[in-house]
């Protein structure tokens, strides 16, 4: 039998605890992305809750997801560290050229290239190799 949620919090109180607008919230709610929310009325005025233990748990598993990915850097750090066009960071790690891991991340819809500093260091010093050759 379903429960009562032992707190209940609003748009603009979950959008605080997980440092995203107002806007994004309702937007990811309405995706299913955020879990534990429900509408209350009709229509545009019709006002969001979320079950608080249920946004914690989101929050957890996002700092989770962020400390697993503390050593990587986006397609825009690499893009701009390396001073390339990102598409061009895309097509290398596509083709194999570039390691890096392509996963959904945090509260973006979609998913995205990630790389290991590590992966970085080892890019540039095979390519100074192969240029001195």
């Amino acid at each position: 039998m379903n429960q009562l949620p032992n707190e209940l919090w609003t748009t603009k109180q979950v959008a605080k605890f997980l440092g995203i607008t107002e806007k994004l919230l309702l937007r990811l709610s309405t995706k299913g992305n955020i879990p534990g929310g429900f509408k209350l009325g009709a229509g545009p005025q019709g006002e969001w809750r979320f079950d608080a233990d249920q946004i914690r748990k989101v929050k957890q598993q996002y700092d989770e997801e962020e400390t697993k990915y503390a050593d990587m850097m986006t397609v825009a750090q690499v893009a701009k560290y390396l001073q390339m066009n990102p598409a061009a960071i895309r097509r290398l790690a596509r083709e194999g050229n570039l390691k890096g891991v392509k996963e959904h991340f945090g509260t973006y819809p979609q998913s995205d290239w990630y790389f290991q500093k590590s992966d970085i260091r080892n890019f540039l010093t095979e390519k100074r190799k192969k240029n001195n050759t």
